[in-house]
């Protein structure tokens, strides 16, 4: 086995990183239920402002149960935006125009996700 994250071994860090997929799953419908009592703009503007807080929280982290709780709430707000700010585009697009609004808006975060993963590797090769 060989040590790759704050001396964990590879499975659990296979574990940690599905952590955050199983939280997200989980906490979807409690936020549904949340975003129909409270609105998704609310819901979403929660989320906003506790997400960018998450990766300053890594500085902290020094042990593996650390990142493993990190991610778990990573995950649960994540899933949480995801969520509501889908339902939130569905009450703002006009009926008729509702699938090409929701593949428009697929595709725009599927490319962000491609162009930030690939200037994460691009800065890890430049600057390691």
């Amino acid at each position: 086995q060989v040590d790759l994250l704050l001396g964990t071994a590879t499975g659990m860090v296979g574990l940690s990183g599905i952590s955050s997929t199983i939280s997200s799953l989980l906490v979807q419908r409690k936020m549904g239920e949340m975003a129909d009592r409270l609105g998704p703009r609310r819901v979403m503007m929660l989320c906003m402002l506790l997400i960018p807080f998450l990766p300053a929280a890594w500085v902290w982290i020094t042990e593996f149960w650390q990142v493993a709780l990190l991610n778990v709430f990573t995950g649960a707000l994540w899933g949480a935006f995801g969520l509501v700010s889908f339902n939130f585009l569905l009450t703002l697009t006009p009926d008729a125009q509702r699938a090409r609004y929701s593949a428009i808006y697929q595709i725009l975060v599927t490319s962000s996700l491609a162009a930030g993963a690939a200037t994460g590797a691009w800065i890890i090769s430049r600057w390691g």
